[in-house]
């Protein structure tokens, strides 16, 4: 839900946005401050997980969460500065880190430090406009996720490929 334009003049205030991630969906609120400093919102927006996804362990969900927002907004942050709030401080470290443990975070990672932002964290109980937008369950038109392609499918290693290609210089 867009609420009002964001302004991209450079008298205008800092972009910010909070992220919360559940188990059912993520919840995003982009704000951005007024002429008196004070935060408006400019979007709300929620993404609904796939079963996949909601079977993931809790830093690889707050992981995924974060990239599937962010390429949700894309277009709007791309080439922008802005502040990210989120409420896991072992996701800070998680993107701050360059050595993962496993191929997609590591995917994720990369496309989350394709933007720039000031990494922050905020206490879990102020944190009630994006909490309430990571609950909302799926509705019966919505379909699975859009996003499976930008994670699934390329974790897995066809070793039958691997085999002939190995062949061909025996």
């Amino acid at each position: 839900m867009t609420l009002k334009t964001l302004s991209y003049e450079k008298v205008s205030g800092k972009i910010k946005l909070e992220k919360d991630s559940g188990y059912i969906a993520a919840g995003e609120v982009l704000m951005q401050e007024d002429e008196n400093g004070k935060d408006r919102p400019v979007q709300y927006e929620s993404v609904n997980l796939s079963r996949l996804e909601s079977k993931y362990s809790q830093p690889n969900l707050e992981l995924c969460c974060v990239a599937r927002i962010l390429k949700k907004l894309q277009t709007i942050l791309w080439g922008q500065h802005f502040g990210f709030k989120v409420d896991d401080k072992a996701l800070i470290q998680i993107i701050n880190t360059p050595c993962l443990p496993n191929v997609p975070m590591k995917r994720w990672v990369e496309f989350i430090q394709l933007l720039s932002f000031d990494l922050l964290h905020k206490l879990g109980k102020t944190f009630t406009m994006p909490d309430g937008l990571s609950r909302r369950p799926k509705g019966e038109d919505e379909e699975e996720s859009e996003m499976e392609d930008f994670y699934e499918g390329r974790t897995s290693f066809d070793w039958s490929e691997i085999k002939l290609i190995y062949s061909t210089y025996l």
